[in-house]
C-alpha cells in the first residue's frame, strides 16, 4: 500500500515537475519576442545586432499597441547601409496603416549581392522569433543601390508581394520586367536617375506596369507625402481593396499643388502612382483629376519638358567627354554655367535639369576617379581637381586626394586631406590601414 502511495506521489511530481517545464519554455518563448512587448512599440530600434552573426546589423520599427499581434512588414535597403534615417521618416506611415518596418544594413554598395543574399534569410528567420511580424507577406523598399538589391529578392523570394524601388531601377531590367510583382517607383525631380525610371516606365509598359511617383528634391529616400503610396499599396494587398477618401484626398491635394507650381507632369505621375496603390475603383477622384488636367496641358509646356530631357542626354554625354579627357577648365565653366542659369525656385524644369546634371557630374566623378586611381593613370589628379569642383565635402573624394599626396610623399598636404574626409563622415580605418599609398607616409600620417 505504501509502496503504491510513493508511485502515486513519484508520478504527481512527474507530471507537476513536466508542467511546470512546459509553462517555463513558454515563458522562455514569450521573453524571446522581445519586441511583443508593448514598451519596445512605437520607437525605431537602432543599430540591433543579429544573434545568429553580430556583424549584421538591422533596425526595426514595430507600431504602438501591437502587442504580439503579427504585423505585414516592409525591409529597406539602403545604399549605404544606413536605415534608420529611412524608418524615422516613415514611422507615422508605419502608425497609421499598421505596418511594421525593418531596415536591413548588411546590403550596402560595395557589398557583393551573394553576401547579403546569404546573411538575409537567417536574419528574416531569427526577425520573425524576436518581433510581431509575418514574413509569410513580405513587402520590400530600395533606395539607389538598395533599390537594385531589392529587385534582385523580388525574383528569388516567393513571398514578396510588392516593392518600391526609390532612385534607381531594378538590377536586372530584363528579368524584373517579366515578374508579376507589383512594383511603385519614386524620384525626386532633380535626381540624376530621373531619366533611367522615366525610360523603364515606358519600356515596361505593355509587359508590367510601374508607376514613377516624382517629388520635389534630388537622389535621396522619397519625402514621407510622396512615399504614402506605397504604405497605400500594401495595405490594400494585406486587406484587399477598398475606398481611402483620407489618402485619396491627401494625394489629390499633392497633385494640385504640382499643377499650381506649373508642373502638370509631376502632378499626373503622382495622380497615376495614387490611381495604382488604391486601384482605379477605389480613386475616381484622382483618375478624374488626371483625365482633366491630360487634356488641358499646354503646348508650350509639352515642348519645354521635350527640350530638358533632350538637353539632359545631350549634356550628360558631353560630361562623360570632359571627365573622358580630364578637362578641367571646361568643367569649371560648365559648373559655372549650371549655376548662372538655375533660377531661384526649387521646382521649375530648367532648375531641376541643373540638378540633374550637377549629381550626374557626381557620379562620373567618381566612377572616373575611382578608375584611375586603381589603375595609377596620369590624369588621376586632373579628375580628382574636377571631382573636388562638384562636390568640395565629399569623403570619398578628399580620401583619395589624401592617399594621392601620400604616394606622392607629400605627408603634409595627405594628413589634411584625410582630415577633412573625416571631417566629412570618413571613418573605415581598416580601408585606410589597407590603402597602400599611405606606407610612405605611415609614420606621419596618423588616422
Amino acid at each position: 500500500m505504501k509502496k503504491f502511495d510513493c508511485i502515486g506521489r513519484f508520478k504527481s511530481w512527474t507530471v507537476l515537475i513536466l508542467v511546470v517545464a512546459a509553462l517555463s519554455a513558454a515563458s522562455c518563448s514569450g521573453q524571446k519576442c522581445t519586441y511583443c512587448n508593448e514598451n519596445q512599440q512605437g520607437i525605431v530600434h537602432r543599430n540591433l545586432k543579429a544573434e545568429f552573426d553580430t556583424t549584421v546589423h538591422f533596425s526595426l520599427f514595430i507600431p504602438s499597441g501591437t502587442v504580439d499581434k503579427k504585423m505585414p512588414l516592409i525591409v529597406f535597403f539602403d545604399a549605404h547601409g544606413k536605415t534608420v534615417p529611412a524608418l524615422e521618416q516613415y514611422k507615422q506611415l508605419a502608425e497609421q496603416y499598421h505596418i511594421a518596418m525593418a531596415g536591413f544594413d548588411a546590403s550596402a554598395n560595395e557589398v557583393p549581392f551573394e553576401q547579403t543574399q546569404k546573411k538575409f534569410k537567417p536574419w528574416l528567420a531569427e526577425l520573425t522569433s524576436i518581433a510581431p511580424v509575418d514574413t509569410s507577406i513580405l513587402f520590400l523598399a530600395g533606395f539607389s543601390g538598395g533599390a537594385r538589391v531589392a529587385s534582385l529578392f523580388e525574383n528569388l523570394l516567393p513571398q514578396v508581394k510588392a516593392t518600391a524601388l526609390c532612385g534607381a531601377g531594378p538590377a536586372n531590367p530584363q528579368t524584373w520586367i517579366n515578374s508579376k510583382c507589383p512594383c511603385m517607383a519614386f524620384c525626386g525631380s532633380g535626381d540624376f536617375n530621373y531619366i533611367e525610371l522615366l525610360n523603364l516606365q515606358s519600356q515596361s509598359r505593355k509587359t508590367k506596369y510601374l508607376s514613377v511617383t516624382v517629388f520635389s528634391g534630388i537622389h535621396q529616400w522619397p519625402t514621407a507625402e510622396a512615399f504614402e503610396a506605397y504604405f497605400v499599396l500594401v495595405n490594400r494587398i494585406v486587406k484587399g481593396p477598398s475606398a481611402n477618401d483620407v489618402a485619396e484626398n491627401e494625394i489629390l491635394h499633392r497633385c494640385q499643388v504640382f499643377a499650381s507650381a506649373g508642373r502638370p507632369d509631376m502632378a499626373i505621375a503622382t495622380a497615376s502612382g495614387g490611381i495604382y496603390a488604391l486601384q482605379q475603383a477605389n480613386a475616381s477622384k484622382l483618375v478624374a483629376f488626371a483625365d482633366s488636367l491630360g487634356k488641358a496641358i499646354p503646348e508650350t509646356f509639352i515642348k519645354e519638358y521635350d527640350a530638358a530631357m533632350q538637353s539632359e542626354m545631350r549634356l550628360q554625354n558631353k560630361i562623360r567627354t570632359m571627365f573622358q579627357f580630364a578637362d578641367t577648365l571646361q568643367m569649371a565653366s560648365f559648373l559655372d554655367s549650371l549655376k548662372m542659369h538655375a533660377p531661384a525656385d526649387t521646382i521649375s524644369l530648367s532648375h531641376d535639369l541643373s540638378r540633374r546634371l550637377k549629381a550626374y557630374c557626381g557620379i562620373v566623378a567618381y566612377s572616373y576617379s575611382s578608375q584611375a586611381f586603381k589603375g595609377k593613370t596620369p590624369q588621376l589628379f586632373s579628375q580628382l581637381r574636377m571631382y573636388q569642383m562638384v562636390e568640395p565635402n565629399n569623403n570619398e573624394m578628399l580620401f583619395l586626394f589624401a592617399a594621392y599626396f601620400a604616394a606622392q610623399k607629400q605627408c603634409a598636404e595627405a594628413q589634411q586631406y584625410l582630415n577633412k574626409a573625416k571631417q566629412n563622415g570618413f571613418s573605415d580605418r581598416t580601408r585606410y590601414n589597407n590603402t597602400h599609398e599611405f606606407d610612405a607616409c605611415r609614420s606621419e600620417v596618423a588616422f
